[in-house]
């Protein structure tokens, strides 16, 4: 605690919740520890500070429009959501310690890393008659298993995973929302590819925070337990598509049925407005 005294950290989320919230937690962790937590943000799916009262809020805005200067001494650290990447050449340049928060869990940076290898092998061109080839890079992944991100710019998505892996391994170190029990051989297989940065696989960081803001629960929540109480263990199926991710009602239909076929007790959370030409669960 002394030594933290007078210390001030930056954070800066990508404003999507499921970037945000581990971001928020973690600043919950610092601040317990006697850190002053300042948050950026842009005014897109800006947070509401009153539900986090400890902690200091700025909104970026282009050219600093209506806002002073904040400059940042050395002895600062800053700790930053690698998917904004603008970040890496900030830091550098106001000479302040950068540490990275990967919100997602281990596996699926190996997949990011891999993706410019994959991506010259012809993985995400390949035909249909050949989508059950097995990905050697990425076992025990098939072709037909791997994600096709739509783009009008295939250069550009190359390069911001490329930067997102490089800035990743220039960093001070990485925080990342996972536990050795769970990815311990993808954490190995991470630190065995030229990182220099240390791990702090501290996850799941919700677990540490104390200081979280409450939430209100309702009649569902209570409903949603009690009923996963009842079932077996390692038997329900949970599906989720995020804060963002939309899909046709063809696609939704095609999901319904596969869980219904599944014969598999399953917990799906379907947000609304996420079924594109519906309100709500017409279908």
């Amino acid at each position: 605690m002394e030594e933290s005294k007078g210390k001030r950290i930056l954070m800066f989320p990508v404003p999507f919740t499921g970037h945000f919230n581990p971001m928020i937690q973690l600043a919950g962790i610092f601040h317990q520890r006697g850190f002053s937590v300042t948050i950026l943000h842009t005014s897109f799916n800006a947070p509401d500070p009153s539900r986090h009262p400890h902690f200091t809020f700025r909104t970026i805005r282009p050219n600093n429009e209506g806002e002073e200067e904040d400059p940042l001494s050395k002895s600062e650290t800053s700790r930053m959501d690698l998917d904004i990447l603008n970040t890496v050449d900030a830091a550098e340049e106001v000479g302040v310690r950068r540490l990275v928060l990967r919100t997602s869990g281990a596996a699926s940076f190996v997949a990011y890393a891999a993706y410019p290898l994959l991506r010259d092998k012809g993985y995400f061109s390949i035909q249909d008659s050949r989508s059950d080839d097995p990905v050697i890079e990425l076992p025990p992944l098939k072709a037909k298993d791997l994600p096709v991100i739509e783009t009008n710019d295939p250069e550009e998505l190359y390069r911001i995973f490329t930067d997102m892996v490089e800035g990743t391994k220039s960093s001070s170190g990485v925080i990342w929302n996972t536990f050795e029990d769970l990815e311990g051989p993808q954490l190995k297989e991470l630190m065995s590819s030229n990182f220099q940065a240390p791990f702090f696989p501290i996850g799941p960081i919700h677990k540490h925070c104390d200081d979280r803001p409450s939430i209100k629960k309702n009649k569902e929540d209570d409903a949603i337990t009690h009923w996963l109480d009842k079932q077996d263990p390692n038997s329900v199926v949970y599906a989720s598509f995020g804060s963002l991710a939309g899909m046709e009602e063809k696609e939704f239909l095609e999901i319904a049925w596969g869980l219904r076929n599944s014969e598999q007790p399953f917990l799906w959370v379907v947000r609304q407005g996420s079924v594109q030409g519906t309100d709500w669960l017409e279908a």
